[in-house]
């Protein structure tokens, strides 16, 4: 083992001193001779003049590219493999530093090609290999092949995990768990993979890679990365922090950028300080800074650098130019731009997209539509090396983030010129586009919820058009793609780990590393609440190994197990009939909607219809949701919140539902509620119908009146793709039907609660089963016992926490249970109930809806789920929720109609100060429909077809 660990550590520092710490000197040629002797004496003469090549110019590059393939035919015709090897990976990156690609392709398809099979031992295979890859991932990324390009990267990330969970030295690209060090080259490669996903949109992933990438190249000191490597990752970190608009954070690493640029002693490159320069007048502009983003964009247009960087600064000084109406002077710099990127980028490469996609925009805004819409259609067969009919494969384009951005300013010109057809053609491309790049493309959970947001808008432009031109279920359709899209993809990714037979090892490896992960993250954030910098640190770095790991065994298994793979990316989908199918079944109508930022669509299904209705996103609106929600969420026993309370829910209930309801909705019994955004919060069951008559005594009468509860058993979902479950696997069976949980808190600082042991006694009373109160009720007995009952019942304190969403909890009689807990259980119940405060209010995510306690467990594979919209009263819940669980067990209700059957008890037989909607109204159900049995929807649909023929018979027969 020695003597490998030493072969390993003579490669990597033989090649770092190559390439890191030579200086370049004119020596002679490389000697002809072609003999073992002579190896050495030639190797040595190249050692001499490698070291800064990227600062020699081309006749120079040209020459050492030259001399070095001369030495690599040498090897080859010594057999001397490695030795070919070791000098092949060389050359690539020489092509590279003076833009030739295809020069570089050539050397390292030469090089796959006669490695093979040469009888290398295993590290002198991966070294090479991992380099191989990297190499290949260099070239790709400067074709603008950008998912070729990671796809070589992520090769060479896998040979360096493989060496660091086996805690074996590292190879060239190798990180060493042990000892916490690694090559530069690792480090560039993280610098590198972070660009692409800075590419793609995923800025949460990208922060994570360049931070992996600065911190790994500081924490080596034998071989540190320069103040130059060093600048380039700081800087790329606040182009990060700048689409994210963590301004302070893009200020500090700029600063930081400042200050090595500012030594004179490094001799930074130019082609590094003009990519320092734009991308300090980027951010300046974004930040409103105009005369600082002149400042340094002219400095950086005044550096000689490579051409894609000259392409950059055409762009970013015309955007400057344009944002002060300088529209002559913004298109030369982009007709500039053009002509760099078509002579030296190539016919396809996405900067040159970009190019027409700015001057797209340039002539749209002065209304000049036919050159416009060239610039698009040009924009547009660049990324996907079509010609310009506008047809595409969408998994084929280069850069799907850019096309994103090009299909939906391509639709704004149709817009302009009132062809909504075509606009929505365009939406339509760009929404399977997006798609793709959701799925297979963003990574982190944060990037998902950020391009969420973004792309939001282009389902609402669609929706506008679709209304207009009377598409109602087009309209739809766009309504639920542009609703919790990642929540369904989660829901999958569980699916596809319990329904595709992977090894336990696999399964408990992942539930490891995703516990951990989370759990690492929950303490990094508390360690920063605490003022605690090097705990920080320490779970910082902890959290970013696991998510490197956690990586490398999801490809791992994605490629062994195709079925998991298969069953993660192929998202079911749900038509409109097959959800009128199961209202149907149901008796059951739904109210979606969808929140834009003029308009609030509400669109009301039925099992035979579609309708549309819009509500002025306006002052007016906004004012009386939160008066409703203020209203509703406190107690008051004053006549003017009475009167408050009743005229903003009787408006909301008139301009949102009132139509409805006297219409599609009159001959069903069952509503559900898919909300958004603001409306997440509101519990429409307390929505007033009818206006009461004025008492005389002016006396509040909550109980009198006329909710929407009293007429329609209300339920709620995330999305209407939801309402189904969509999983591949058996209906699970459960060991018992109820667990009821009830602590006490003796142990520890928290207010007790008066009345939940009797509230889980009563209700165990109906099922007689099990019940974990008082200091039984701990965190190790829920996590072995939830698992196995169909019914679980949690009667306790809960806390979501709006800054860090993985400190929410749930409260038990020794500690707490926290969200990536409840991810990680096994077998999840049918219903959970938590009879607890806030379970189903979070975070808002723009569209996603909320991050909640109720969407964990959702997400968990729990397809219902009982909570909480406020602090509720510990009393009136215990009476409710007795009452709830009778009708469900004893009466054999739904869950929604035992929820609502218990609510209309309460208010019919409780005081009248007690009727107040804090009191009752706050408990809301969240979930699936009952689903039936495919062979009862079979018997279903063929007894209505017999049905319908018998009626048409009758009236044949009549009229004749």
């Amino acid at each position: 083992m020695r003597k490998i660990h030493k072969t390993i550590w003579i490669h990597l520092i033989s090649i770092l001193i190559i390439l890191l710490f030579s200086t370049l000197i004119q020596g002679q040629n490389v000697k002809s001779d072609c003999t073992q002797e002579e190896l050495g004496a030639n190797w040595m003469a190249l050692v001499s003049r490698l070291g800064n090549y990227e600062k020699a110019n081309s006749s120079e590059l040209n020459l050492l590219a030259t001399d070095l393939e001369a030495f690599r035919d040498c090897t080859k015709q010594l057999e001397s493999w490695f030795n070919y090897g070791q000098t092949s990976v060389l050359i690539p990156p020489i092509h590279l530093a003076y833009g030739n690609t295809n020069a570089a392709l050539a050397s390292m398809d030469s090089l796959a090609a006669n490695i093979e099979d040469k009888g290398l031992d295993k590290v002198d295979y991966d070294y090479l290999y991992s380099t191989m890859k990297f190499n290949y991932g260099r070239i790709y990324y400067e074709k603008g092949w950008y998912d070729l390009a990671l796809g070589e990267f992520l090769k060479a990330e896998d040979i360096q995990m493989g060496y660091a969970t086996k805690g074996q030295p590292p190879g060239v690209v190798a990180y060493d768990s042990l000892n916490n060090n690694i090559s530069y080259t690792a480090s560039n490669l993280f610098n590198n993979i972070a660009l692409i996903y800075l590419r793609y949109g995923d800025f949460e992933k990208s922060r994570e890679y360049f931070e992996i990438s600065v911190r790994l190249a500081q924490t080596n000191s034998q071989f540190n990365a320069s103040a130059e490597d060093r600048a380039r990752t700081y800087q790329n970190l606040a182009r990060v922090y700048t689409e994210l608009g963590q301004f302070k954070k893009a200020d500090y690493n700029f600063s930081k950028v400042l200050a090595l640029i500012g030594n004179k002693r490094q001799g930074f490159e130019q082609r590094t300080l003009s990519l320092a320069y734009k991308n300090l007048a980027e951010y300046y502009r974004k930040t409103g800074k105009q005369d600082s983003s002149y400042y340094y964009i002219k400095k950086a247009m005044q550096l000689k650098t490579v051409p894609e960087f000259q392409v950059f600064n055409h762009h970013v000084y015309s955007n400057i130019l344009m944002e002060d109406n300088d529209v002559n002077q913004a298109e030369s710099e982009l007709e500039k731009a053009a002509q760099i990127a078509l002579e030296n980028l190539g016919e396809f490469h996405p900067e040159l997209a970009r190019t027409y996609m700015y001057l797209g925009d340039l002539f749209r805004q002065q209304k000049k539509v036919k050159q416009a819409k060239s610039n698009y259609e040009k924009a547009m067969a660049v990324l996907s090396g079509e010609d310009v009919s506008g047809q595409f494969e969408p998994n084929n384009l280069t850069h799907k983030r850019l096309a994103i951005e090009i299909l939906e300013n391509q639709a704004e010109l149709f817009e302009l010129v009132d062809e909504p057809n075509l606009a929505l053609e365009q939406y339509d491309k760009a929404i399977e586009v997006y798609k793709i790049l959701r799925l297979y493309n963003l990574k982190s959970e944060g990037g998902k919820y950020m391009q969420a947001g973004r792309f939001k808008r282009i389902y609402e432009k669609a929706i506008v058009l679709a209304v207009k031109a009377g598409k109602k279920e087009q309209a739809y359709a766009y309504c639920r793609q542009g609703k919790s899209a990642v929540l369904l993809q989660q829901v999958q990714e569980e699916i596809a780990i319990k329904s595709s037979a992977l090894p336990k090892q696999y399964l408990n490896k992942l539930q490891t590393i995703k516990s951990n992960i989370n759990k690492w993250n929950k303490e990094w954030e508390d360690a920063i609440q605490s003022q605690n910098p090097d705990l920080a640190k320490a779970k910082k770095e902890a959290v970013e190994s696991a998510n490197l790991e956690y990586g490398h065994l999801v490809n791992e298994i994605e490629k062994k197990y195709p079925e998991y793979a298969k069953l993660k990316f192929e998202l079911p989908e749900i038509s409109l009939n097959e959800i009128q199918s199961l209202l149907k079944y149901n008796n059951s109508a739904i109210a979606e909607y969808f929140v834009g930022d003029y308009v609030v669509f509400g669109f009301n299904i039925t099992p035979d219809n579609i309708e549309v209705v819009q509500v002025k996103n306006d002052t007016g609106f906004k004012r009386n949701v939160e008066m409703y929600l203020q209203s509703v969420s406190r107690f008051s026993t004053s006549q003017d919140a009475y009167e408050k309370h009743v005229k903003s829910a009787h408006f909301l209930y008139e301009k949102l539902l009132e139509n409805a309801c006297k219409n599609e909705f009159s001959n069903f019994n069952k509503l559900i509620i898919i909300p958004d955004e603001i409306l997440n919060q509101i519990p429409f069951e307390s929505l007033v119908m009818e206006l009461p008559e004025k008492s005389p005594e002016a006396k509040p009468i909550y109980h009198a009146l006329d909710y929407l509860v009293k007429t329609f058993d209300v339920s709620y979902q995330y999305a209407a793709d939801l309402l189904v479950p969509v999983s591949n696997t058996e209906k699970e069976e459960y060991k018992n039907e109820f667990l009821g949980v009830a602590p006490s808190f003796e142990k520890r600082n928290i207010s007790p609660l008066e009345h939940n042991m009797k509230e889980v006694s009563k209700i165990n009373s109906i099922y007689e089963n099990n019940v974990l109160v008082a200091n039984e009720a701990t965190h190790d007995s829920c996590m072995r016992l939830i698992p196995g009952h169909r019914i679980v019942h949690l009667a306790t304190h809960a806390m979501f926490n709006d800054e860090n969403p993985l400190d929410s909890r749930i409260e038990l009689a020794d500690t707490s249970l926290f969200i990536y807990e409840i991810l990680a259980l096994g077998q999840q119940p049918e219903l959970v109930i938590m009879s607890a405060c806030e379970t189903a209010v979070g975070e808002q995510k723009k569209g996603e809806g909320v991050i909640s306690l109720t969407r964990a467990f959702l997400q968990a594979g729990c397809p219902n789920v009982v909570a909480s919209l406020w602090k509720v009263s510990d009393q009136k819940t215990g009476i409710i929720m007795r009452d709830f669980h009778k009708f469900l067990k004893e009466e054999n209700q739904s869950v929604e109609t035992a929820l609502s059957s218990a609510k209309r008890k309460y208010i019919s037989e409780a005081i009248s100060d007690r009727t107040h909607p804090f009191y009752w109204a706050g408990f809301v159900k969240v979930g699936s429909l009952d689903v039936p049995d495919s062979s009862v929807l079979a018997w279903y649909w063929w007894g209505l077809g017999v049905v319908l023929l018998l009626a048409i018979v009758f009236i044949s027969f009549r009229k004749k």
